[in-house]
């Protein structure tokens, strides 16, 4: 196939040598008048391109076949939705005898496998990342990548599906030292830079092909380590930080692979405090400073996902952790069960024997939440120790120590995360279960010790964490054990909530660990969190109801009676009926409770006495402080509400904006037509709606989809002044009122064309209609994101308009661009963007080529400083008359 035949601006990106490849693919086919080609709806297989003759594009409506278009040679038909992978959009048949090339799914697919670029600058020009490029993806680029080497099938295509594709030019910085982690990239062709920061000494190699970068701060929520530069022109796969949650939340094998196989170095933030907490271990304390700070710089950091284990019980013992962010449980396993040694968190340190002894773990570790760690390993500590006499020293002088003194472990520490594994706790909101974890102490008893006895006073009452308590009362003769309880259960509540002394004693069966919580913090707690209160009654009533159902006597069975004759009692006074069966209930209860043990009279006694503390006491102390009182006046609560104004029309919020969404219905092509015949025999009506093409496009009728908003800029742009001219163009004549121009902020908040001016200097020039029609500038939309421009063409029903020329101006150059099939084009800034850069200009115009009068945008561009922030433009033909 001639190179001519690619003259598509779908393939006017491509190289020479792209092309014929892609002509090498294609196979000729010759189809006969009223021959189908492409039937509506039906999957796509190919795309064509017509040599000779006529294609007829039609759609069926209501019975009917309504022509859309006709095709002549030069034309591409199909190509969108083969591309996209989505069934054909309309019906094509041979309008003549008529010569294709076609090109099919699965050639195409082999070809892109083998010229990725040609897949990559198809998807450029679209906008859209076609399905053969995330086929390429998923079957070559990403399971060569250590990383994803492991991963099954569906995590590398859900990972491919959500790469977008990034390109920079040679000089371009990709990310900045310290700046926050937005995204991370893999790198498909180029070559990177990687600077680290100054006082560094180490020399990094460059990134190539298949490498990743930006992985750790995306991780970690950490700045960049180090200033990522183009040395070449680059062409990257972005993973933006929505992404990345959205499929580590599908896909959490992709998270832990990704932890499993990467640390860095520190950064300098991150070294200076990492120095600070190595003063807090005993191993580096009386370190002099250059030292320490040398042990800091063979630190590197690692990220363990929640639940993942950082070592196992038994395992050889080989660095030192310092806990940077996170909280990690250290467990032991012995033939009885496990049991929680310690529970950790930021600033804490564990591992550290490994260094002194290099013997195996004596314990489990496990991230209970998504957790950095700072890690020395052994082999650097013994490097450390050759280039550092002193550190031998303080080696020696810390094993006598623990030698002599034996090995202590830390004191246990409360966190919130922790406290939510006792299920009394878990359903309080995060802000109360934060103030009665700072109120908690640890406590630890061996089997057989009493933690409280009958009779004394009840000043504490315990959450237990693990191991089993038997809870005993004497009465006159007999000892009665009331309840076994165990993990995530509670014991002394009873003394605090009547104000008496223990009504029982508590022993520990077990080696148990406990939390004390005092009774000054316990009605504390009470007046101020109502759920605390909720969560102890609902334990007593669940341990009540247990109690009594084991307590229960059997039934007896009736004693048969022999039937005498009835003797007919004396007729009292009748009384009411409910005043009757109140009593008999008042006697029926009073019964049951006098056949009640001691214990059971207890407990209903403290659930009475809960009850009557909640409705009040509690009850009414929260409602008085949920009420707001200026100067204490408690007259302020009976007071009669003053009806609030109706907000102005200015504080209603918008709804949010919806932007059409094209079908790929193909244009007319631009090539006389030969009078197309209207009755395709059989009595069928046909309806022509195919014109004699002109360089107007037909518009296509689109589907409308909601088009979300990033978020809000993160500094002002200065305001440029327009020309005197250009000012008279954007306010009107001065009878006339400017046309309307919505303006959305990255929050979805309306602005106007003021705020606009004043963030990025954009304004815009509107034309005079000719003919009572032109193109306006009708909504600006603020995105964080991508560095390019995009622009969306509407016709006056606000369908989207393909194959609409649009020209973008700046100082360096001019580029003219067409629609895409949905209406929409996407103008890369590259070096020089930045609306205010005076040493490379910046400011870009932009306006429609067409038969009708345009809007110019004036000053459109990126705000230096931020994540790309600019302005996306949305034209439409508004007609002002017939």
């Amino acid at each position: 196939m001639e190179k001519w035949h690619l003259e598509s601006p779908l393939f006017s990106a491509l190289t020479e040598q792209e092309r014929r490849s892609l002509s090498a693919e294609m196979r000729s086919e010759v189809y006969q008048q009223g021959q189908s080609i492409t039937v509506e709806n039906a999957p796509s297989q190919a795309m064509y391109f017509v040599e000779s003759g006529w294609v007829s594009i039609f759609s069926e409506q209501a019975g009917r076949k309504v022509i859309l278009a006709n095709l002549g040679p030069g034309s591409v038909l199909g190509e969108v939705d083969l591309l996209l992978d989505r069934p054909y959009s309309t019906a094509a048949e041979a309008a003549s005898e008529a010569k294709l090339w076609s090109l099919n799914k699965s050639d195409l697919q082999e070809l892109i496998a083998r010229e990725p670029a040609i897949g990559i600058k198809l998807s450029l020009v679209l906008g859209s990342k076609v399905v053969q490029v995330t086929q390429y993806l998923a079957e070559y680029r990403l399971p060569e990548i250590t990383f994803f080497a492991q991963l099954s099938r569906e995590n590398v295509l859900g990972l491919a599906e959500r790469l977008r594709i990034e390109t920079y030019q040679r000089g371009d910085t990709i990310c900045w030292l310290g700046e926050p982690g937005e995204a991370m990239y893999v790198i498909e062709s180029g070559e990177v830079e990687v600077v680290l920061a100054a006082q560094s000494d180490e020399l990094p190699m460059p990134l190539t092909e298949g490498d990743l970068l930006g992985e750790m701060a995306l991780l970690t929520n950490k700045p960049h380590a180090a200033t990522y530069r183009a040395s070449s022109d680059v062409v990257l796969w972005a993973l933006s930080r929505a992404d990345f949650d959205e499929l580590v939340a599908e896909f959490p094998m992709v998270r832990q692979a990704l932890s499993r196989a990467l640390s860095q170095h520190l950064g300098p933030e991150d070294r200076a405090m990492a120095e600070q907490c190595l003063g807090t271990i005993p191993l580096f304390a009386d370190l002099p400073p250059d030292v320490v700070s040398s042990v800091g710089q063979r630190l590197v950091l690692q990220h363990y996902p929640q639940g993942e284990p950082v070592f196992s019980q038994g395992d050889p013992g080989d660095s030192l952790y310092i806990i940077e962010m996170g909280e990690v449980k250290l467990a032991s396993e012995t033939a009885a069960g496990e049991s929680t040694v310690a529970w950790l968190e930021a600033g804490d340190f564990f591992g550290e024997m490994a260094l002194l002894t290099g013997r195996t773990r004596s314990v489990k570790v496990q991230a209970m939440t998504d957790t950095n760690l700072w890690v020395l390993y052994k082999n650097d500590y013994d490097d450390l120790m050759v280039e550092h006499p002193a550190i031998s020293v303080a080696l020696g002088k810390v094993l006598s120590e623990r030698l002599t003194a034996g090995f202590q472990e830390a004191r246990p520490r409360a966190t919130p995360t922790r406290m939510r594994e006792i299920h009394l706790l878990a359903e309080l909101a995060e802000a109360e279960l934060e103030d009665v974890t700072r109120r908690l102490q640890p406590v630890e008893h061996e089997a057989g010790d009493i933690l409280f006895s009958q009779g004394e006073a009840g000043d504490r009452m315990y959450f237990i964490e693990s191991g089993q308590v038997e809870v005993r009362a004497r009465t006159v003769g007999q000892r009665i054990t009331l309840a076994q309880l165990g993990a995530g259960e509670l014991v002394g509540e009873m003394a605090l909530l009547s104000g008496k002394d223990r009504s029982a004693t508590a022993q520990a069966l077990t080696a148990v660990q406990l939390w004390a919580l005092e009774k000054a913090d316990f009605d504390e707690l009470t007046l101020k969190h109502p759920r605390f209160v909720l969560a102890i009654s609902r334990a007593l009533s669940e341990r009540l109801e247990a109690t009594s159902v084991a307590e229960a006597p059997p039934v007896k069975p009736e004693k048969v009676v022999r039937s005498r004759p009835a003797v007919k009692p004396k007729r009292k006074p009748a009384r009411p009926r409910a005043t009757a069966d109140l009593a008999s209930n008042l006697q029926g209860a009073v019964a049951w409770l006098v056949g009640r043990s001691p214990g059971v009279k207890l407990r209903l006694a403290v659930v009475g006495f809960l009850l009557l503390w909640l409705c009040g006491i509690t009850f009414p102390a929260s409602v008085i402080s949920s009420v707001p009182l200026e100067k204490n006046d408690l007259m302020a609560v009976f007071q009669t509400p003053v009806p609030e104004e109706t907000p102005s029309a200015e504080m209603v919020p918008s709804l949010p904006v919806e932007t059409p969404v094209p079908t790929d219905t193909p244009t007319p092509a631009e090539t006389p037509v030969p009078a197309a015949p209207t009755d395709q025999g059989g009595g069928e009506t046909v309806v022509n709606l195919a014109v004699v093409p002109t360089d107007t496009p037909t518009l296509v009728p689109p589907t409308s989809t909601p088009t979300p908003v990033p978020p809000a800029p993160t500094r002002p742009a200065p305001t440029p002044t327009p020309t005197a001219g250009a000012l008279a163009n954007v306010m009107g004549a001065p009878s006339a009122a400017p046309p309307e121009v919505r303006v959305f902020d990255t929050s979805g908040r309306p602005r106007d064309l003021a705020w606009a001016q004043h963030y990025y200097g954009a304004w815009v020039e509107f034309a005079q209609p000719a003919g009572g029609a032109c193109m306006r500038v009708v909504e600006l939309r603020e995105r964080s994101g991508p560095s390019n421009i995009d622009v969306w063409v509407l016709d006056e029903n606000g369908e989207p308009v393909p194959n609409m020329l649009l020209r973008f101006d700046w100082p360096g150059g001019e580029v003219q661009q067409p629609t895409n099939a949905e209406g929409k084009v996407g103008f890369a800034l590259g070096p020089g963007s930045y609306i205010y850069d005076s040493e490379v200009g910046g400011p870009h115009t932009i306006q429609l080529v067409c038969d009708y009068p345009s809007d110019v945008a004036r000053n459109f561009g990126m705000l230096a400083g931020t994540p790309h922030d600019h302005l996306d433009i949305v034209f439409q033909l508004m007609r002002t008359g017939p």
